[in-house]
């Protein structure tokens, strides 16, 4: 799934989401994989099953997010907030 615009996604979603530079994410349900490629935003309140890669925009993981795989920054900004569940932060990329 490729997010291009502002979105709120509170269902599981099988496979990776992208957020496209300009698009908007806020993941309240689960996904597989979470890429957030240049100018793209993500707000993460749910779960990421795998890995979540910031490529160059903003990636928030608030209280109560997890993400069961790594945590890879890539470029951009990426903010955990005390209380996210992060199981690995690794260089290796999606």
């Amino acid at each position: 799934m490729e997010v291009h615009d502002r979105r709120t996604l509170s269902e599981t979603i099988d496979g990776r989401v992208t957020i496209r530079s300009g698009g908007f994410l806020e993941l309240t349900g689960s996904c597989d994989e979470l890429v957030v490629e240049s100018e793209g935003h993500a707000t993460i309140r749910g779960t990421v099953r795998g890995d979540a890669v910031n490529r160059g925009g903003l990636l928030v993981l608030e209280h109560g997010s997890v993400v069961a795989g790594r945590l890879v920054e890539e470029a951009g900004e990426t903010r955990v907030e005390s209380g996210a569940q992060v199981a690995g932060i690794g260089p290796q990329p999606l």
